[in-house]
């Protein structure tokens, strides 16, 4: 078999920095299913605030 799938690296102890985002952004169009009007708004976080998905109707 593929030694390399069945003993993959660790990878302990290795992190990737923390990044965000500049600015907000906005993006606007028509919707691939339904073709409806739809936005799209991602803002900067904070530090640690991890990643934050709202619905907004």
């Amino acid at each position: 078999m593929n030694d390399q799938l069945e003993n993959p690296p660790a990878t302990e102890g290795i992190t990737d920095p923390q990044q965000t985002l500049r600015a907000e952004v906005e993006v606007s169009g028509r919707g691939l299913m339904h073709g409806q009007e739809a936005t799209l708004r991602m803002l900067p976080a904070s530090p640690d605030h991890g990643i934050v998905f709202e619905r907004v109707d």
